[in-house]
């Protein structure tokens, strides 16, 4: 007799995305690997999401649809978390696809090399048809060393699936309430604890850029608010753990510059010495931050160790220099 308990667990929290939600689902349930159940949490979308979700749940026995009121993407997680079955958890954002044979591709090398996390390569997509890829400098493992990385590929969901044991063995769920780096504060737990993480070098997931109004979006936030409470929370956590201290400081120093990035404004020059003072004991890592790119790395040194005047004089040089470079090339290409 056939297994009820299906081997992994979609989750999707959705919001407000009925442009998109077809694309995201179909990218799901025509996968070439099929046993899944796929949860959907309509997170009290005022659009025709729920009855997408429900249109797709009433021909295809492996959707459950969940529908409550809206309280955000990290209780929608949770929500399908706590509802969900499967030995191996894969999230994905409902503005998302992925390849038609992403779940097979990661289930497949999770049992055969015995991980407790495989991870993908993603394409980042600006609705433009501008693809770019987002891969790991490193690999097929990641290293210990490596999980104070943040942003992109590192501290997303949607590119790991995840050994359920390694959720439940440390007790690892996303913070009711915080909307921003939510997923940050869940990945970089899940990538400490897991014993071996293996990263698949093709891009098998869409990650969708575009600006829009959905369960993600960043749009209005005016203060990180909720990055502090992430960066306090890790740091917290990552206190009573055996943690080498170097490993400790590089992820404190790699958040607080992240929070940092949330405030910077290079045109004001009261807000440019907020930024400059805010987490000032952090501002000389800069440079070692490898996952920040390092144009603006070295933009963010030059703009610690001088004054607000000279970093617009260097800056506004710059600018024009750019502009000479891009009308020397529309000049020599034709040519």
């Amino acid at each position: 007799m056939k297994n009820e308990t299906p081997a992994v667990s979609v989750i999707i929290p959705v919001y407000n995305v009925e442009k998109y939600l077809r694309r995201c689902l179909d990218s799901v349930v025509n996968q070439t690997f099929t046993d899944f159940e796929l949860i959907l949490v309509n997170d009290g979308s005022t659009d025709s999401s729920l009855e997408i979700c429900q249109e797709y749940a009433a021909t295809d026995s492996r959707i459950k649809v969940i529908d409550t009121p809206n309280g955000g993407c990290s209780r929608a997680r949770n929500i399908g978390w706590n509802n969900s079955c499967g030995d191996w958890i894969l999230c994905i954002d409902s503005d998302d696809w992925m390849e038609l044979n992403m779940i097979e591709r990661l289930y497949t090398t999770a049992l055969s090399e015995e991980a407790d996390i495989v991870a993908c390569n993603i394409y980042s997509d600006n609705g433009a048809g501008v693809l770019n890829l987002l891969g790991y400098p490193y690999g097929p493992l990641e290293p210990k060393k490596e999980i104070y990385r943040m942003g992109g590929n590192y501290s997303a969901v949607w590119n790991k699936l995840v050994s359920r044991n390694l959720y439940e063995e440390y007790d690892i769920r996303w913070i009711p309430g915080v909307a921003m780096w939510e997923d940050l504060a869940v990945t970089t737990r899940l990538r400490f604890h897991s014993k071996k993480t293996v990263l698949i070098p093709d891009a098998l997931y869409h990650y969708f850029c575009a600006q829009r109004d959905n369960i993600c979006s960043r749009e209005g936030k005016k203060y990180p608010k909720d990055q502090i409470c992430v960066l306090n929370f890790l740091m917290e956590y990552f206190n009573d753990k055996n943690i080498p201290k170097k490993l400790y400081l590089k992820i404190e120093n790699t958040l607080k510059q992240g929070v940092k990035q949330y405030v910077y404004d290079s045109t004001s020059p009261d807000k440019y010495a907020s930024w400059k003072s805010m987490y000032a004991e952090s501002n000389h890592s800069i440079l070692s931050i490898c996952c920040i790119p390092l144009r603006t790395r070295l933009s963010i040194f030059i703009a610690y160790h001088t004054s607000y005047s000279t970093f617009s004089t260097i800056r506004s040089i710059a600018r024009k220099l750019k502009g000479i470079k891009r009308l020397i090339k529309k000049i020599i290409i034709p040519l």
